[in-house]
């Protein structure tokens, strides 16, 4: 497991949205939206290779 430091602003929009718009047994937490943000991302960007 590693370590990463969000932007505080950005923390605070992730947040606000995951209030209004979060389903809390897809994302629960804020650190489980990140984890699968950049899952999505890095498969993304494997499957352009």
């Amino acid at each position: 497991m590693g370590v990463v430091r969000i932007d505080d602003k950005l923390i605070k929009e992730v947040q606000a949205w995951l209030d209004e718009n979060g389903n809390k047994y897809k994302h629960p937490t804020l650190s489980a939206f990140v984890n699968n943000a950049v899952y999505e991302k890095l498969k993304e960007v494997k499957s352009k290779k």
